[in-house]
């Protein structure tokens, strides 16, 4: 028994993981996103790189927000941008 009260020999402590931390949930390739798409002179470019957002396993563990990052992770600041 522990002052607090319990026993410390069959409870605790115990670790709760709250979120969509790597376990609980897995991406993958939204069936909508465009890998490649061809364009000849004169297309209409307009919606040919649609980004979709992966799915996940788990409901509340959506994609809010996507940025282009370097693979240093700083900021990508050039001057063409991809937006969702």
């Amino acid at each position: 028994m522990s002052a607090y009260g319990g026993s410390t020999k069959f409870f605790g402590p115990y670790v709760l993981n709250v979120g969509c931390f790597i376990g609980a949930v897995f991406y993958a390739d939204n069936v909508n996103l465009v890998l490649n798409s061809e364009l000849v002179a004169g297309d209409d470019p307009t919606n040919a790189y649609t980004f979709a957002f992966p799915t996940a396993t788990r409901a509340w563990c959506t994609v809010q927000q996507n940025e282009i990052r370097e693979e240093d992770g700083s900021e990508w600041i050039e001057a063409a941008k991809f937006s969702p």
